[in-house]
């Protein structure tokens, strides 16, 4: 009887083990979640995006990702990468981003593909799934009126000789002030300082150039620096390429340059740099000195190469 009860203990232990081996063996080295903290938001609502990393260091070496994530048609407000922390033998990596968009309608964020390689040097990612995002309208309180009022009858004015003569001098009135409108914007056109014959190349370089010297970098003025560079190139690219871009978002802006007859890679470079620029201008990214010095120096590579893109 006491053979047998231990023949039966050992058995078990044994497929327990067994189990534990085989699910073990299947377990990936990494995995990624996404969450959102609402799936349906109003215009300007903001959005709690989280991006969680497990990873197991013994398996992997540290997986490559860039807190300034392509967020599709949303704006990152801000964002927070959390301290690493060690949980059953695998680094837990948190990522939470503030994000909101001025559009109605229904939006996704693209899933998220993360590249990572093993300790025998294979390559190989893994994807989180795309998510999707209600965007409506403010909705009418209930304070407000839905009904729609009765057209008044038109009032009728009794018109007589005083009724004209005002008239006629109201007309008059008009008449002069447009008058003398055209006749000073004539007068100012004339005495108007010579066009800017400068190439936008040479208006970019030489903007850039009173940046670096203002030295806003040594008085800690990072962020205001940023938006500085950010607007040359982007008036740049506007006169060179005669589009509108000061009013759109970077996402808006690379897609409407794809439209041109511009390769992908000088597509990217600009889609990248003006990323960067929009990390520290809403995300609170400090960058060192020696990223800043490589934006500076990405900047003037934008315009060097462009200067010579023939349109269709």
């Amino acid at each position: 009887m006491i053979k047998k009860f231990f023949i039966i203990l050992l058995s078990s232990y044994l497929l327990i083990f067994t189990v534990h081996s085989i699910s073990g063996a299947n377990e990936l080295p990494i995995v990624i979640n996404s969450s959102i903290d609402k799936p349906k938001i109003t215009i300007a609502d903001h959005i709690n995006y989280t991006i969680i990393l497990s990873y197991d260091p013994k398996k992997i070496k540290p997986p490559a990702f860039s807190p300034g994530t392509n967020l599709s048609s949303f704006e990152i407000k801000d964002y927070k990468i959390y301290k690493q922390k060690k949980k059953k033998g695998k680094i837990i990596q948190k990522y939470e981003y503030i994000i909101t968009t001025f559009t109605v309608g229904e939006f996704k964020i693209d899933p998220l593909e993360i590249n990572y390689i093993s300790h025998s040097g294979e390559e190989k990612k893994i994807t989180a799934p795309e998510i999707s995002i209600l965007v409506e309208g403010i909705k009418p309180s209930q304070t407000d009126r839905g009904d729609i009022r009765d057209i008044k009858s038109p009032l009728y004015i009794k018109r007589g000789f005083l009724f004209y003569s005002i008239l006629s001098f109201i007309l008059l009135f008009i008449g002069g002030g447009i008058g003398l409108y055209f006749h000073r914007k004539k007068k100012t056109k004339s005495s108007a300082a010579p066009q800017d014959t400068r190439t936008p190349e040479e208006i970019a370089c030489q903007e850039l150039e009173k940046i670096s010297q203002m030295d806003l970098i040594k008085q800690k003025k990072i962020k205001l620096y940023y938006i500085l560079i950010s607007e040359i190139i982007r008036k740049y690219l506007e006169k060179r390429f005669k589009i509108s871009v000061l009013d759109r978002t970077t996402y808006e802006l690379y897609q409407q340059i794809r439209l041109l007859n511009i390769n992908n890679k000088k597509c990217r470079q600009i889609r990248d740099f003006l990323e960067e620029c929009d990390l520290v201008k809403f995300a609170k990214y400090k960058p060192d000195e020696k990223t800043i010095q490589a934006d500076f120096l990405e900047a003037k590579q934008i315009i060097d190469t462009n200067k010579t893109v023939e349109l269709v």
